[in-house]
């Protein structure tokens, strides 16, 4: 089985991993290149975890239910689990959900 993580934009994942960083290295001043590059080594570092992918918000059609669009567009299977990501009620913190892809009706 699979693990698919839904994440927000990669905009809002930048600016929450921004503001983290800033409290470890005070000072410095990250540009929207080193951003992305540090997502795509994020996203490469789960190599090392079979069955396991990550799928930002803007990569998803926007008027499809992600139950469908998973399957129809990044191959999940019945039995894969989803989590999805999104900001919780505090806007510099998430939340997850977890749920199973279920057979088509």
């Amino acid at each position: 089985m699979s693990t698919f993580y839904v994440l927000p934009p990669r905009p809002l994942v930048g600016s929450l991993l921004t503001g983290y960083l800033q409290g470890i290295f005070p000072h410095l001043q990250w540009q929207p290149a080193s951003l992305a590059q540090l997502l795509e080594a994020l996203a490469a570092s789960l190599h090392g975890h079979p069955d396991t992918y990550v799928i930002y918000r803007e990569e998803l059609p926007g008027d499809e239910d992600l139950s469908m669009a998973l399957p129809s567009h990044f191959g999940a299977e019945p039995g894969d689990t989803v989590i999805e990501v999104r900001l919780a009620r505090a806007p510099d913190q998430l939340t997850s959900i977890q749920w199973q892809v279920r057979e088509a009706a």
